[in-house]
């Protein structure tokens, strides 16, 4: 028949390019958006699908599918335990995609005491293991109808297997048949069942009590253990191996074990420790049974303690003990090291006489101290900066990291040299950085032992250049200096000018109290006296007493300076006939006495 392509083929061709350029397509999961998780479970398997919206059309498109056969022990379980076993398993299946997902995903499921659950404080054993599970992810889960939730419910039922009951061929053909045969006895018989039921029948038909059936087997006792042994070889296990292929002319393998040895197990915990020096450091004996009679303890071929299994530690010191945290279940001694020290690095024994013996690696590390030695630094912006670090007493070398505003540097921008000085380690590094922000910068020193390594911090702060700097702060730092100026020197020109308001108060006080005691004093005379010494000059020879004040001074000036007069005539001067004297005998010169009080 010759090929015809006519309007049905390419309808039909059209649908096909439609159906594959729409759901259910599947798509690449996108960890950055939102997933869509939806389970089902049936009596027979769990069924899940992971979709998301697709950013091209805004449909939602299937990621993966996943179906799984329940277990017999499984199909026992009630609905609400089949329908949590389905998310819990969609869950592992997918864990790399959902678990730490940017955005809490959804789970559709249509059974709705799913969504109750999550808020209970009462869960079974089996649930508590699987909440633990859940607890890892960040979902919410929402309930949707069985008739939404098809697909899964699909995938779910592909494991249902109930075949179609198989009507009983009869054993004449129909042609030889003339009418069915009915007896009475029939009838009585189910009349029978129907009033009094078959016990046995009932019970055997009732799915109810086949899942809680009972045994009616024996009960086994309690179990016996062989005895132990106290010595190789005293107790052994004889197998033989049979139906091998022959190997020159043999089958059969004969299989000896001495129980002695495989019983008394010894583990030593750890196998490998790294401590700080000055710590304690702590060492596990695990046995699987007590047939041991001493147990020694070494430190590089040194014993230093001993334990009994009948009465204990025999040997103790303040730096070596041991405590028994023997159970029922498990035999164990735990051995303690106190302030190790760098000396006691090497080998930690654990040594069953008769048994075995066991060796563990002990490390000791010294912690010491790590500084950036330039402290703050300021750089130009766009230009390197220089930051140098030293780490001393270390053991053994550490390790120096550096990280600029809490991001760790590359290793490429900067060095690290290291020196050993008294069986100690000292290192230094330098680092080269170019910044455009202001930022802190950390040093950090650590060993293997340390949890926590040891760190410096200083701040680099990054100024622009001099064509770009901002005087915006410079004008106000420059205003507040002159201001405080400014103020100190009014202070200073106050304080002066008080000091010398109170000199001149204290000044005016005193003449104040000179002149009146003078003045308490003339009253008292009548008259001044004469002034001997003094010579008159011929000018003042005419002038009369009543210009002259009885106090025998003259104010002549406002700045209160009292002088002495010139001429000093009375009528007692008179009387007495004293001529003026010339002093010195130069004629025509004159005396004045003043007298000025400070």
């Amino acid at each position: 028949m010759p090929f015809h392509w006519g309007p049905e083929a390419e309808g039909v061709f059209v649908k096909i390019k439609r159906l594959f350029s729409a759901a259910p397509i599947l798509v690449h999961p996108d960890t950055t958006r939102q997933f869509i998780l939806e389970t089902d479970a049936s009596n027979t398997g769990v069924g899940a699908v992971l979709s998301q919206v697709s950013a091209s059309d805004n449909w939602l498109h299937p990621c993966a599918f996943f179906s799984k056969k329940l277990s017999p022990a499984e199909r026992n379980y009630d609905l609400g335990n089949r329908e949590l076993l389905a998310v819990k398993l969609a869950l592992e299946e997918w864990r790399h995609w959902l678990e730490g997902s940017e955005k809490p995903f959804i789970i559709w499921t249509d059974h709705q005491n799913l969504v109750y659950l999550q808020k209970t404080k009462r869960l079974n054993s089996r649930q508590a293991r699987w909440a633990l599970l859940s607890g890892r992810f960040n979902f919410t889960l929402t309930d949707r109808p069985g008739s939404k939730n098809v697909k899964p419910d699909a995938l779910s039922r592909q494991f249902d297997t109930c075949p179609e009951r198989e009507v009983p061929e009869n054993i004449l053909p129909g042609s030889c048949t003339v009418a069915s045969v009915t007896w009475k006895i029939e009838a009585v018989i189910q009349r029978a069942l129907q009033e009094e039921p078959d016990p046995r029948r009932f019970i055997n038909a009732c799915t109810t009590c086949a899942r809680n059936k009972a045994s009616h087997q024996a009960l086994a006792g309690l179990l016996q253990p062989l005895p132990v042994p106290s010595r190789p070889w005293s107790h052994i296990g004889v197998d033989f191996v049979t139906g091998l292929p022959p190997s020159e002319g043999n089958t059969t393998i004969l299989t000896v074990v001495d129980r002695f040895r495989v019983i008394a197990q010894v583990q030593l915990e750890p196998k490998n420790a790294s401590v700080i020096c000055g710590t304690d450091v702590r060492f596990n004996c695990s046995l699987s049974q007590p047939n041991w009679v001493a147990m020694t303890w070494s430190l590089n071929d040194n014993v230093v303690l001993t334990i009994s299994e009948k009465f204990g530690v025999l040997k103790n010191s303040e730096r070596f003990n041991a405590t028994d945290y023997t159970t029922d279940q498990s035999y164990k001694w735990e051995f303690v090291l106190y302030n190790v020290q760098l000396n006691d690095s090497g080998e930690v024994t654990c040594d069953l006489q008769n048994i075995d013996r066991k060796t563990a690696t002990l490390s000791v590390q010294e912690s010491g101290t790590v500084n950036i030695t330039s402290g703050n630094v300021t750089a130009m912006k766009n230009q390197p900066a220089t930051i140098h670090c030293l780490a001393q007493n270390w053991f053994p070398a550490p390790l120096l990291t550096w990280k600029l505003d809490r991001i760790s540097v590359n290793q490429d921008n900067y060095n690290i040299s290291t020196e050993a000085s008294a069986g100690l380690f000292n290192s230094a590094s330098t680092v080269i950085l170019l910044a455009n922000d202001s930022a802190p910068v950390e040093c950090q020193a650590t060993v293997p032992a340390l949890a926590v390594p040891q760190t410096s911090n200083i701040f680099l702060t990054i100024i622009a250049e001099s064509s770009d700097q901002d005087h915006t702060v410079l004008i106000p730092v420059t205003v507040s200096v002159l201001s405080a100026a400014l103020l100190v020197l009014l202070i200073i020109g106050i304080i002066f000018c008080c000091k010398r308001r109170m000199a001149k108060s204290s000044y005016e006080e005193e003449v104040r109290k000179t002149r009146s005691l003078s003045e308490r004093n003339t009253s008292e005379i009548e008259q001044g006296k004469d002034n001997i010494a003094y010579l008159p000059d011929d000018s003042q020879q005419g002038v009369t007493p009543g210009e002259f004040n009885y106090s025998g001074f003259d104010q002549t000036n406002a700045f209160h300076t009292l002088e002495m007069p010139d001429v000093l005539y009375n009528s007692n001067h008179t009387a007495n006939g004293h001529d003026p004297i010339p002093v010195h005998g130069i004629p025509g010169s004159k005396k004045h006495r003043h007298a000025t009080i400070v």
